[in-house]
């Protein structure tokens, strides 16, 4: 959305030069969107790099 308007506004010609090459990116972009290799190795990232791990050593239900 950020690069469509850009180009809708004038401020990133290349979209406007190049139409063809952007459609073809974004096509490449869906179907490795779709791609369950990709979101695989996307949730991977994201889990090892954000994930908070809280393992308190006594429960505090009851108190072991």
């Amino acid at each position: 959305m950020i690069g469509l308007s850009l180009a809708a506004s004038g401020h990133f010609p290349y979209a406007a030069n190049y139409a063809g090459s952007i459609a073809v990116a974004n096509f490449n972009f869906s179907i490795l969107m779709r791609n369950e290799v990709f979101g695989r190795l996307l949730y991977l990232f994201f889990n090892t790099l954000f994930a908070k791990v809280c393992c308190p050593p006594v429960c505090p239900i009851d108190g072991h």
